[in-house]
C-alpha cells in the first residue's frame, strides 16, 4: 500500500515533555527551598534565636534550679555544725541565677510565665544573698548569727516563693518546647505537600510523554502500522485524459 494512503506520523510530543520537565523543575526548586528553610530553622535553634532554642536554654537552667533544696541544706548544715566543708559544697553547687524576665516573656505566650519568672528571679536573688551572708558568719565562727539569718521570716518567705514559682515555669517551658516542635512539623508538612503534588504531576506527565514518545518511535520505524486514511480525506486523483 502506498505511503500516501496512510496518515502521516504524529509529531513528537514536545509540549508534553516540556510540561513534565517544568513540573519536575518546580518540584525540585520547591524541595530545595524547604530544605534550606529547615536548615535555617536548625541554625536559628542552635544559636538560641528561635523559640525552641531559647526554651531549651531556659529549660536547662530550670533543671539546675532544682538544686535549691541541696543548697539550702548545705547552708543550714554549715550554720549548725560550723564545718567549712558544707560552705565549700555550697559554693561548688551554687547554680542559682537571676532569670531573664524579658526572655521568658518573649518565648512564652502566657503573661503569667513572665510573672512567675520575675517571682523566681527575685526569690533566688534574696536566697543567695541571705545564704552568702550566713556563710560569711560561719567562716567567722559566728554560727549564732548565721542561724539567725536562715531562721528569718524573710528567708522562709523567699524559699516559699521560689518553690511555688518553679513548677509553673517548668510547665510553661515544657509547653513552649512542645508548641515549637509542633510548629516545626507543621511548617515542614506545608512545605512538602505542594512539592509532592508537583512531583506526582511531573510523574504523570512524564509517563504520558513516555507512552506518546513510544508510539511516535514505533510509527517512525514501521510506517505499515499507521492507520489508513478514510475515503474522502483527500480529493480523488484525476484520471489522465
Amino acid at each position: 500500500m502506498p505511503m500516501d494512503d496512510r496518515i502521516a506520523p504524529a509529531p513528537f510530543p514536545r509540549r508534553l515533555a516540556q510540561a513534565a520537565a517544568l513540573a519536575a523543575a518546580l518540584a525540585f526548586l520547591w524541595l530545595l527551598g524547604a530544605v534550606f528553610a529547615s536548615y535555617a530553622s536548625f541554625e536559628a535553634d542552635r544559636g538560641g534565636a528561635a523559640q525552641g532554642g531559647a526554651a531549651a536554654d531556659v529549660g536547662a537552667r530550670l533543671k539546675a534550679y532544682y538544686l535549691d533544696e541541696a543548697l539550702s541544706l548545705c547552708a543550714r548544715l554549715a550554720a549548725a555544725t560550723n564545718d567549712p566543708a558544707w560552705a565549700e559544697q555550697y559554693q561548688m553547687y551554687d547554680a542559682r541565677d537571676t532569670f531573664s524576665v524579658p526572655e521568658i516573656a518573649r518565648i512564652s505566650r502566657r503573661a503569667d510565665a513572665a510573672a512567675a519568672a520575675r517571682q523566681a528571679s527575685e526569690a533566688a536573688a534574696a536566697l543567695a544573698s541571705m545564704e552568702q551572708a550566713a556563710l560569711e558568719w560561719v567562716r567567722g565562727a559566728r554560727n549564732d548569727m548565721a542561724r539567725a539569718i536562715l531562721d528569718k521570716p524573710e528567708y522562709r518567705a523567699a524559699r516559699e516563693a521560689y518553690r511555688l514559682a518553679m513548677p509553673r515555669l517548668w510547665d510553661e517551658m515544657a509547653a513552649v518546647l512542645a508548641r515549637s516542635q509542633a510548629d516545626r512539623w507543621r511548617r515542614l508538612a506545608s512545605a512538602l505537600a505542594p512539592a509532592l503534588l508537583l512531583l506526582a504531576l511531573a510523574a504523570a506527565l512524564g509517563w504520558a510523554a513516555a507512552r506518546r514518545t513510544e508510539r511516535w518511535i514505533a510509527e517512525r520505524e514501521n510506517p505499515e502500522t499507521l492507520p489508513q486514511k478514510h475515503f474522502g480525506d483527500q480529493a480523488a486523483p484525476r484520471m489522465p485524459e
